[in-house]
């Protein structure tokens, strides 16, 4: 037997599936944010990029109906830059990000689920975001300006 000898899916059929569904919706939801986790793994999927490595992250708590750690200042590592950044609360909802990169020049790039901001980085490193969306976040760098080269890229976190 194979599935072209089963036939179409009847009424029966589907309200299983619904129940099932909602079985699972209960027992083994879909964890808060992987959808997008998932989106900023395809984007990278296709990049030849570096991936810069999390070096250090101080971590606040923040009360809520369950307590959260976010990052307040984090660190990145790669072989062609490090990138160190602060993040504090602007709003409820959105947070601003202070950054320092140790090419001064680097292009930077800020991938978040509402979208992405591009900034570059003055003479001594320094470049800022705000009005950031709580959430997943990326930094993608040109070290060298946005000049083709590959970029180097961070692992997601969520702010």
């Amino acid at each position: 037997m194979n599935a072209s000898d089963i036939g179409p899916l009847d009424d029966l059929d589907v309200e299983l599936l619904h129940e099932l569904r909602q079985a699972w919706s209960v027992e083994d939801p879909v964890p808060t944010g992987l959808a997008e986790r998932v989106k900023f793994a395809i984007t990278l999927h296709g990049l030849e990029a570096e991936l810069a490595e999390l070096t250090s992250a101080s971590l606040v708590l923040t009360r809520s109906d369950a307590e959260v750690a976010r990052p307040e200042s984090i660190t990145f590592a790669s072989s062609r830059a490090d990138v160190l950044v602060n993040v504090s609360d602007e709003t409820a909802t959105t947070v601003r990000i202070d950054g320092w990169v140790t090419a001064p020049g680097a292009v930077v790039q800020l991938h978040s689920a509402s979208g992405d901001a591009r900034t570059t980085a003055d003479d001594t490193g320094r470049f800022t975001f705000t009005a950031v969306d709580r959430g997943m976040i990326r930094f993608m760098l040109w070290p060298d300006g946005d000049r083709g080269e590959r970029p180097v890229v961070t692992p997601t976190i969520d702010v």
